[in-house]
């Protein structure tokens, strides 16, 4: 959806995919922007902004303590043995999913997308299509917004 967007004026757009806010600034036509709003949907965006710009709603939803993710995330070789132990020795559920988010903020984005499996296979969709955007199979909705 486009709104208010004219020609050859300073533009200033929200993108908002994977529930993040990117804001771009382009002198030229409105296609300019669009060519580089496809680009960052292209590029894929960095999965520990995603943690970050949702820890506060992951921490109070992601089940670590009472589901089999971490044992998914061990077989699936997203964390070792030495990282799974060290969260399963976090006395609260709390503490555990904070442990979790960190050592998933260190790691590769084959790694994060693994995370997001394991996350389908032991129940907890509603946390990956909360946090990827995803609403079933309808993809991801694009919305750009200007000042003008």
């Amino acid at each position: 959806m486009l709104q208010g967007i004219t020609e050859n004026r300073e533009i200033w757009a929200i993108l908002e995919y994977s529930r993040l806010s990117y804001r771009v600034s382009a002198i030229s036509k409105p296609t300019c922007v669009l060519l580089y709003i496809v680009d960052v949907l292209k590029t894929g965006v960095d999965h520990s902004d995603v943690i970050q710009l949702n820890y506060v709603w992951l921490v109070d939803n992601l089940d670590v303590k009472h589901s089999r993710l971490l044992h998914e995330l061990l077989q699936s070789g997203v964390l070792n043995t030495e990282e799974v132990e060290s969260i399963n020795c976090q006395v609260t559920s709390l503490s555990q999913t904070t442990k979790l988010l960190s050592a998933l903020g260190r790691k590769s984005k084959d790694q994060f997308d693994r995370f997001l499996e394991a996350l389908d296979n032991t129940g907890q969709q509603y946390i990956r299509d909360r946090i990827t955007g995803r609403q079933g199979q309808a993809g991801h909705e694009l919305t750009i917004l200007s000042p003008f």
